[in-house]
C-alpha cells in the first residue's frame, strides 16, 4: 500500500513538472546564462575546498544525522510536498498551492543540476576516499555512488524548497524554513557523505536559484 501511494504521489509530481515545462526551462535558462552566478559558484567550490574540507564523522546514531538526512531526501520530500500542493489547491488554498508549487519546481532544478554536475565531477566521498579531498574525476568508478560526491544532492533539493518558501512566505515563522538546508548541510558532512565543499557549493546553488526565476 505505501508502494501504491508512493508511485501515485511521484506520478502526480511528474504531471506537474510536465505541467509548468515552461516555467522549469525558463528558470533553467536564466540560470545557465547568468554568468554571475557561475562565477561566484566557482568562488565558492574553490574556497571551501581549499579552506574547510576535511573527513567529519561523529557516531552514526546522532539524531540530527537522520533529521537532516530527511528533509533532504527525495524518498521523503517531493511526495510530501507532492501531496501538500494538490491538497492545498483542492482545499481552494490557490496561493498556498502556488508557493509549494514554486517550491517543488525550484527544488527539482536544484536538485536534477546537482546530479548533472555530480557525474562530471566524478569526485570520491569522503567514506571511499582515505580522507583526501583531492580525488575527483574518478570516472572509472562513475557507476559507484561513492563517486558522486561534489556537489550534494540532497542539499540541493533541500536547499530548493526550503529557500523558495523563505522567499515566499511572510512572518517571523518564516525564518524557520532557513534553518532546515543548514541541517541537511550538517548530516551530509557528519555523515562522511559529503566534503564540506559539496555540502556549500549546493547551498549557494539552491539559493541563487531559490531567489531567481521570479516574475
Amino acid at each position: 500500500m505505501e508502494t501504491l501511494y508512493l508511485t501515485l504521489l511521484y506520478l502526480l509530481f511528474i504531471i506537474l513538472i510536465y505541467q509548468e515545462r515552461k516555467k522549469l526551462k525558463r528558470l533553467t535558462l536564466n540560470f545557465l546564462k547568468n554568468k554571475r552566478i557561475w562565477f561566484i559558484l566557482i568562488l565558492t567550490a574553490l574556497a571551501s575546498l581549499l579552506i574547510l574540507d576535511g573527513n567529519v564523522s561523529p557516531p552514526k546514531n546522532f539524531t540530527i544525522i537522520e533529521m537532516g538526512e530527511k528533509l533532504g531526501n527525495g524518498n521523503y520530500l517531493i511526495p510530501t510536498l507532492t501531496a501538500l500542493t494538490y491538497s492545498s489547491y483542492l482545499l481552494g488554498l490557490n496561493k498556498t498551492g502556488d508557493i509549494l508549487k514554486e517550491a517543488l519546481l525550484k527544488g527539482a532544478l536544484s536538485g536534477i543540476i546537482a546530479d548533472v554536475i555530480k557525474v562530471g565531477t566524478a569526485r570520491a566521498r569522503p567514506k571511499a576516499s582515505d580522507k583526501n579531498p583531492f580525488k575527483w574525476f574518478s570516472y572509472e568508478k562513475i557507476t559507484s555512488s561513492d563517486y558522486w560526491s561534489f556537489p550534494s544532492g540532497h542539499t540541493a533539493l533541500a536547499g530548493g524548497v526550503f529557500f523558495s518558501l523563505f522567499s515566499r512566505t511572510k512572518g517571523p515563522l518564516r525564518f524557520v524554513f532557513l534553518a532546515f538546508p543548514p541541517l541537511t548541510a550538517l548530516s551530509r558532512v557528519m555523515s562522511s557523505s559529503h566534503w564540506p565543499s559539496d555540502v556549500i557549493f549546493s547551498l549557494v546553488l539552491s539559493f541563487l536559484i531559490a531567489k531567481g526565476g521570479r516574475r
